[in-house]
């Protein structure tokens, strides 16, 4: 069976650019994706985003501000993601929101 894991990203398929999701796939494949937009980023500045850090560069006030919640976020998925009950992307985040 493949993994699940998940991303950060400003351009999810299904979302409007510039509006930060998490995407839950499994590894090798896009069937079953789903994204969810992150709530609590405040006034992101997407010239610092790190795509291979999956934060905003630090020093910057859009990394002081919002880089705490997708920490939370981050332990919380990874955390979702050890429970074998989790075998979709529609049940890392049951309630809504998913494209």
């Amino acid at each position: 069976m493949e993994s699940l894991y998940f991303v950060f990203t400003p351009s999810a398929p299904s979302r409007p650019k510039g509006v930060l999701c998490v995407v839950v796939a499994y590894k090798g494949t896009s069937q079953g994706r789903k994204s969810y937009i992150i709530d609590g980023v405040i006034n992101p500045d997407f010239r610092y985003w790190d795509k291979k850090a999956q934060c905003f560069q630090s020093g910057t006030d859009t990394a002081r501000v919002n880089n705490p919640v997708l920490d939370a976020l981050r332990t919380r998925c990874n955390e979702l993601l050890t429970n074998a009950a989790i075998t979709t992307g529609q049940r890392i985040f049951p309630v809504g929101g998913g494209a």
